[in-house]
């Protein structure tokens, strides 16, 4: 895996990282998107939601 760029890092404390939502879990069983690969979910303070990757797990996947 080769990444040539990021726009932002965020720090997010532990304890607002949420688990996968159904929907998202749901939606993930049906499509192209592996959700063993997510962590889990957290919301900014603008409502935002960012999906959080398993890093160790999508490296180690590469």
């Amino acid at each position: 895996m080769v990444m040539d760029s990021v726009s932002e890092v965020l720090r997010m404390p532990t304890k607002e990282i949420e688990a996968i939502p159904v929907i998202l879990a749901e939606s993930a069983a049906g499509a192209d998107i592996d959700s063993e690969y997510i962590k889990g979910a957290g919301k900014l303070d603008g409502g935002e939601l960012l999906i959080l990757l398993d890093l160790e797990k999508v490296v180690a996947a590469a």
